[in-house]
């Protein structure tokens, strides 16, 4: 009932990504989410590369990684562009696209 809850790219119940927390929140809890944007985190963040593709993470729920998911049955979902080692564009394509 109107909840977010955590993407994750291993299954269609648990995407797309819509929007990313400028905090910490718990599964399922309310907080503050940004739709669009510049998004910094230093200690949670995997190293990004520069001008590279940000993606739904198909390992844990609720977070990003550079590497492509390559597992059969992944979903594929750029959220963003590297603009830094642990800085990106947030700005989701909502084109997801299954891995055979």
């Amino acid at each position: 009932a109107n909840n977010v809850q955590l993407a994750r790219a291993n299954a269609d119940s648990t995407m797309p990504a819509i929007a990313i927390a400028i905090a910490d929140v718990s599964n399922g809890a309310t907080g503050t989410f940004m739709l669009m944007g510049m998004a910094h985190d230093s200690s949670a963040f995997p190293t990004l590369v520069i001008g590279g593709e940000v993606y739904v993470s198909e390992d844990t729920a609720g977070a990003i990684t550079s590497t492509l998911p390559a597992s059969s049955g992944d979903r594929v979902q750029v959220i963003g562009i590297g603009m830094h080692a642990d800085k990106m564009i947030f700005n989701p394509d909502y084109t997801i696209i299954e891995r055979a």
